[in-house]
């Protein structure tokens, strides 16, 4: 059996030598003038690629802008046809001892082409332009930070109402960053927290925090106490004329003056919308001539009486709190 197979392949290779000869001799020509074209190294360019720049831990760069540089590579066409400028990145280390920079010098990083990543098999590169990128390097230093808030609008309470206050926990937090950005910042803000007219008593929320851009925190968020009171305050009201009350049997016996004055001015306390709503035409101030049963000259007490509406308003004080009036016999 094994002879039969060895005869067939012998009879293959030596019947019609020539043409068989002829054949491989063609194909050898086209692979010599195909080779040299697919073997033919070409370069492109790839522009705005990312350098991704690590630092050591007490340093930072002054700007946060990540800078771009232009690739050059060199391979086949088709290898080239594969790359991934998505892909295409640069990872640089910086190499600087925090306590050996000086302020306002520049720090030149040179990008070497091994830092290029994402190359597919048979490309290279030729050329990074530029190829050395000034930094402004800083010191990174750290600081405890009071937290303070920010609300989206205290306008959004009902006007009964007041934000009098607010506890944070942990009150104060560490902040670290670039020596001259962390010169400016004196405090760290909360996002908004949320008000409106639903909060009419004190409550807790989680806050987060706003670090500024290019700093970090040992925070991220902190737990807030709002402290939520009836915002009270006073107003004084001008009231008047005022009224003169007396039974039928007086009036009929006695002819009565205008009080003077016959206005006065009414200090109230109370929640400061329900104030805001109250009119001085809705005040009823008033003298009594309860207790008077002969003609005369009387300095009576000024009364005042406020609507039911306006709930939780007290008087603080009446000026003048009397008035004059002149009682006649009919």
């Amino acid at each position: 059996m094994k002879s039969k197979r060895w005869q067939f392949l012998i009879d293959f290779i030596c019947n019609d030598y020539w043409r068989k000869a002829v054949a491989l001799f063609l194909a050898l020509l086209l692979y010599l003038a195909i080779s040299p074209r697919t073997s033919e190294k070409h370069e492109k360019s790839f522009s705005n690629v990312n350098v991704e720049i690590e630092l050591p831990a007490n340093v930072a760069m002054s700007s946060g802008e990540r800078p771009k540089v232009k690739l050059t590579l060199n391979g086949d066409i088709k290898s080239l046809d594969n790359v991934d400028p998505g892909l295409l990145k640069i990872r640089a280390q910086v190499h600087a001892e925090a306590d050996r920079l000086t302020k306002g010098e520049t720090y030149l990083l040179r990008l070497r082409f091994d830092d290029v990543i994402g190359l597919p098999y048979g490309v290279r590169v030729t050329a990074i332009s530029p190829r050395d990128l000034p930094l402004n390097l800083e010191r990174v230093v750290s600081k405890q930070l009071e937290v303070r808030p920010r609300y989206d609008s205290q306008d959004k309470l009902l006007p009964d109402f007041d934000v009098t206050g607010v506890q944070f926990v942990p009150a104060k937090v560490l902040l670290s960053g670039p020596e001259q950005v962390m010169e400016s910042i004196k405090a760290i803000y909360t996002e908004p927290i949320p008000l409106n007219e639903q909060v009419t008593d004190s409550f807790e929320y989680r806050a987060v925090l706003r670090v500024p851009q290019g700093t970090r925190c040992d925070h991220s968020q902190v737990d807030a106490y709002v402290e939520v009171v009836k915002a009270i305050t006073t107003h004084t009201f001008r009231v008047g004329p005022l009224s003169i009350n007396q039974s039928a049997d007086s009036t009929r016996k006695f002819k009565v003056s205008d009080p003077s004055p016959n206005q006065v001015s009414v200090k109230l306390s109370g929640p400061r919308g329900t104030l805001a709503r109250l009119h001085s035409r809705e005040i009823n101030a008033s003298v009594s001539l309860g207790h008077i049963d002969k003609a005369g000259t009387y300095r009576l007490k000024v009364s005042v009486n406020v609507p039911n509406s306006a709930q939780g308003v007290t008087i603080r004080s009446i000026e003048p709190d009397s008035a004059t009036v002149t009682v006649v016999q009919e």
